[in-house]
């Protein structure tokens, strides 16, 4: 809906507070997620009309159930990713019980994968990175990766069948071989899709049937998952790897994405 002002992982200062406000005050370092109401972050309208603006504005007006303290030992720039990519990896692997000896696998280093990493193994999962391309795998252990599978290694994918009891999928490509991850799953096992590749899912019914294999999908979170995400990120050291650039070289930051030169995720600072 143009005129559109994007961006959805923001953080800022408190700079005004309404009477009711309760748990904030101005001054307060605070984060903003996807959501600012029970509406999108920017483009998007309130019930009354109003249209949501996003983090490359000026200000942000939110109610303050969508604004979080961020803990002190988080960097603004390495935290302000948790607040959207963040959620979304660490909600979904405590809903599914992850913890001490849970087989995890993360397909996809990026951005959204280098946090899945980091998450699973601050919860004590046994970790191991999955990925098409082989120079990823010392920076896989860095993010708290034990073991590096190639997953175009059709041998080693053979010797890894059965091997995890949740595989999440943060790689969007379109030619994803479904078959493969799911081959990966034990019985019961879960594919936890956190990507969003523009084609239908081309799923084989029998890797589904055989095993009692399901397929989940995951998106943000509440807001005690939000505050957890940011606390658990505190306490067990997950930062996002990032990039920063001054917000007036935005367009230098979109085309390192397109281009995949990002490590994992670029932030725009301004000063005020």
């Amino acid at each position: 809906m143009y005129p559109v002002v994007p961006g959805h992982e923001i953080i800022g200062e408190v700079v005004a507070a309404g009477a009711k406000v309760a748990g904030l005050k101005v001054g307060d370092r605070v984060g903003v997620g996807a959501q600012v109401y029970s509406v999108y972050t920017y483009n998007y309208k309130y019930a009354d009309g109003a249209v949501a603006y996003g983090g490359y504005a000026e200000r942000v007006r939110v109610s303050h159930h969508y604004a979080f303290r961020i803990p002190d030992a988080l960097p603004s720039d390495q935290a302000a990713p948790l607040l959207c990519a963040g959620v979304t990896t660490f909600a979904p692997l405590k809903r599914l019980g992850v913890n001490v000896g849970t087989r995890v696998g993360v397909v996809g280093i990026g951005g959204l994968g280098h946090l899945a990493l980091q998450f699973a193994a601050a919860l004590g999962a046994e970790v191991t990175a999955i990925s098409t391309s082989s120079n990823k795998a010392d920076q896989a252990r860095q993010l708290g990766a034990t073991k590096f599978l190639l997953f175009n290694d059709d041998a080693a994918i053979a010797a890894a069948a059965n091997a995890f009891d949740v595989v999440v999928v943060t790689t969007d490509q379109n030619d994803n071989d479904w078959a493969r991850m799911l081959s990966l799953i034990d019985a019961g096992g879960k594919l936890l899709l956190l990507a969003a590749p523009n084609k239908p899912l081309a799923v084989p019914a029998l890797a589904v049937l055989f095993g009692q294999r399901s397929i989940v999908g995951s998106l943000i979170g509440s807001r005690e998952v939000e505050e957890a995400t940011l606390a658990v990120a505190a306490e067990h050291n997950v930062r996002a790897w990032v990039h920063t650039l001054p917000l007036d070289q935005v367009n230098q930051g979109v085309q390192m994405v397109r281009d995949g030169k990002a490590r994992y995720r670029v932030v725009l600072t301004t000063t005020h």
